[in-house]
């Protein structure tokens, strides 16, 4: 390997190592809060009334084909992001739970790229500063 190949590999773990770092301990969490669940503890985080909201919109409107006229939407119906994600996943798994669940991870994904690049931004802001 010569030193041009062993500086770029330096050079890239140094800029993705907090990037490999976060994903592995977001993951590390999730499966710790995930190996504690029981079937009670699903259903209790996942069949509420809150989290059934929208399926229960999505089923209304796109499956049994009704209006929307007869749904009193929530004060702020989240419309963006959760609404749309929602709607963009239910029909890959068809099953309220699987799509609950694959939300979750891609939320969660979704805020860690936002913070990620929150944190890229801040860091050229303090570096254009020096110099």
């Amino acid at each position: 390997m010569t030193q041009q190949n062993k500086t770029k590999l330096w050079k890239w773990s140094n800029a993705n190592l907090h990037w490999i770092i976060t994903i592995t301990i977001q993951l590390l969490l999730i499966l710790l809060c995930f190996s504690n669940l029981t079937d009670a503890n699903i259903e209790e985080l996942y069949y509420n009334t809150d989290y059934l909201y929208l399926p229960s919109l999505y089923t209304d409107i796109f499956i049994d084909c009704n209006s929307i006229k007869g749904w009193s939407l929530a004060p702020s119906p989240y419309f963006f992001p959760d609404m749309i994600l929602y709607f963009i996943l239910f029909p890959f798994s068809q099953n309220v739970g699987v799509t609950l669940i694959l939300f979750s991870f891609i939320q969660l994904l979704l805020i860690q790229i936002f913070f990620y690049k929150l944190i890229g931004l801040l860091i050229d802001d303090k570096k254009k500063v020096r110099h």
